[in-house]
């Protein structure tokens, strides 16, 4: 037994032997043109029996017409081209009514084994043809459904991913909120030392004043007593003595309570300001938990935009194939639904020939209506577009981004955080979407610069401080990091630095996070500040804060509305997950 493509190739190849077969018998085509029907058909090794027939049919009537040109054509390319194979069957056709009509075709030798030979062709070979053939075209069809399901299933990747980060927003939002709270309640301790200091120092301002003074004002008494000396010497020096004893008590004791109130002073005002550090440490803290905060917010609606987006494309593509394999299937479906009523019609008509009363028998076919529900491509409708089933995902997203007031009430005020701990302010460039809120269109390539490039620094780089030597540039083996002898406290102090090279119109930056020896390590700078400087030492004001990395390997572009024409860029660290690691490049506008 055949193959299933084999026995498809032998039922296109029988359909284009049996529009031969009618050629013959129809036309009587002189040896030469059956012989070419012989050989196209023992090429494919299929029919040689029925083939033979043909051969005895054309040899019992050796005077027939040569073929024309189109029937030729008709005749070589029937397999392929469905309009030439509805012709060839509607002249077979044509021909086996003749026969019915006119009895001296049916006397014609062999022709009863000729009508045998066509009904065997037009059953077992035509109509499978035709069937294997929608059934390919229906394979076709259903195919592109398979598009559509390939979609959906990275759209649905994309919502659990989404999801997953998303479930993580609630718990960070709470951390960093307690973490305000206890900032608040430390703000008042610094507070309550400056003013104790302040109330100190005015004692202390107070009291030096006299102690300055005290350096030149003349003791009157004392200088009374030695303009007039009553009594005996004796007496008069025991004044003076028993004076001087008394005024250098009070001098010493006034220069020693200055010099306590200067030390009181002194030890209040380091006190005062170690408390302060203290409280700037915790706003540190609190800045970077809502780093982290703001950060995976816009990631995840960053995550979730991109998975619309591209599903959005996918199923846009799909429909567009969807579409013309359906109208290209249903041109193909309307041709071969012909050709197989063609078929039960010259099978029937072929049948009516053997009945006692052909002319009846010829007729009942003619009134017949051949159904072809079994060559009926089975349509379905394109699957609806998912992106309104994900309205979480891909609508709604505005309240996510943090530069918005939406995101403000879902994480801040709702109830408002203290005023003494109020959030970070976020700006423009932050968190760059397409979600409601301010919006930045600017990307790379865009209108706005046709022709940028990025820059990569590989060794024209310097720091505060490094850790350890590094490759500075995107995707390095080893990234940036501040010194390990700093605190955590010291890191927003920490940038890294990157020449240019040259003087250019610089338009964004570009951060990934922490790797060491090629491998991602759990460390990144999660926002900072970009600074701008021609000569490498003098620099302008910092850009507002810049949403840095979430993680170790993700790039995170910040995008500006105006260039900025500059040869050294500063990357300073402002919030940080782990030891601050960093990797840049800088986007340039030629």
């Amino acid at each position: 037994m055949p193959n299933e493509a084999f026995r498809r190739l032998n039922g296109m190849a029988m359909r284009f032997w049996a529009t031969s077969l009618w050629i013959s018998v129809l036309i009587l085509q002189l040896r030469v043109t059956t012989q070419i029907a012989l050989n196209t058909i023992e090429s494919a090794e299929l029919g040689l029996s029925a083939a033979s027939k043909i051969s005895r049919v054309a040899a019992a009537n050796p005077g027939a017409s040569s073929l024309s040109a189109f029937a030729l054509q008709s005749m070589l390319h029937a397999s392929s081209d469905h309009t030439q194979a509805t012709a060839a069957l509607e002249k077979m056709e044509s021909w086996i009514l003749r026969m019915a009509k006119d009895k001296s075709l049916r006397n014609q030798s062999n022709m009863t084994e000729a009508v045998q030979t066509i009904i065997i062709i037009v059953n077992s070979s035509m109509m499978t043809s035709i069937i294997d053939e929608l059934a390919i075209y229906q394979d076709q069809l259903d195919g592109t459904l398979t598009s559509f399901s390939t979609c959906l299933s990275a759209l649905n990747s994309s919502w659990v991913e989404s999801q997953q980060m998303n479930a993580t927003l609630p718990n960070k939002s709470a951390t960093h909120r307690q973490c305000r709270l206890e900032e608040d309640q430390m703000w008042y301790i610094p507070a309550d030392c400056q003013q104790t200091l302040d109330s100190l120092n005015a004692s202390y301002q107070v009291s030096q004043a006299k102690c300055d003074n005290m350096d030149t004002t003349e003791p009157l008494d004392g200088r009374t007593l030695c303009d007039n000396r009553n009594g005996t010497a004796e007496d008069h020096y025991r004044n003076l003595y028993e004076f001087w004893d008394t005024y250098l008590g009070w001098y010493d004791g006034n220069m020693s309570l200055c010099q306590r109130l200067m030390l009181e002073v002194e030890n209040m005002s380091a006190n005062c300001t170690a408390l302060s550090q203290v409280l700037a440490n915790k706003r540190q803290e609190c800045n970077n938990y809502q780093a982290k905060l703001d950060t995976s917010s816009c990631e995840y609606v960053h995550n979730c935009e991109s998975g619309c987006s591209t599903y959005e494309s996918c199923y846009d593509a799909a429909l567009m194939n969807f579409n013309a394999t359906n109208n290209t299937v249903a041109e193909m479906e309307a041709s071969l639904q012909q050709q197989w009523r063609a078929c039960l019609r010259i099978s029937c008509y072929a049948h009516a020939l053997s009945s006692p009363n052909i002319t009846t028998a010829v007729e009942d076919c003619i009134g017949t209506t051949f159904e072809t529900y079994e060559v009926a491509i089975n349509y379905t409708d394109p699957p609806p577009d998912q992106n309104d089933t994900y309205p979480v995902m891909c609508s709604n997203l505005t309240d996510d981004v943090p530069i918005t007031d939406g995101f403000y009430a879902q994480h801040f005020n709702n109830p408002a955080l203290p005023a003494n701990a109020p959030a970070e302010v976020r700006f423009l460039y932050f968190c760059q979407t397409r979600s409601g809120g301010n919006q930045v269109t600017n990307i790379p390539g865009g209108s706005a610069c046709p022709n940028n490039r990025t820059f990569v620094p590989v060794s024209a780089a310097s720091s505060s401080s490094s850790i350890t030597s590094f490759t500075p540039g995107l995707d390095g083996a080893n990234s940036w990091a501040p010194n390990n002898s700093l605190t955590q406290g010291q890191h927003n102090s920490e940038y890294l630095q990157v020449d240019l090279q040259a003087t250019a119109n610089v338009i964004g930056t570009i951060v990934q996070g922490g790797s060491a020896a090629g491998q991602c390590i759990d460390s990144w700078v999660s926002t900072y500040t970009a600074l701008f400087s021609s000569d490498g030492v003098d620099f302008g004001a910092p850009t507002t804060v810049l949403r840095g990395s979430n993680d170790c390997n993700t790039k995170v572009y910040a995008f500006f509305n105006n260039s900025v024409s500059t040869r050294h860029v500063r990357f300073r660290v402002e919030t940080w997950h782990g030891w601050s690691s960093m990797r840049v490049g800088v986007l340039i506008c030629d």
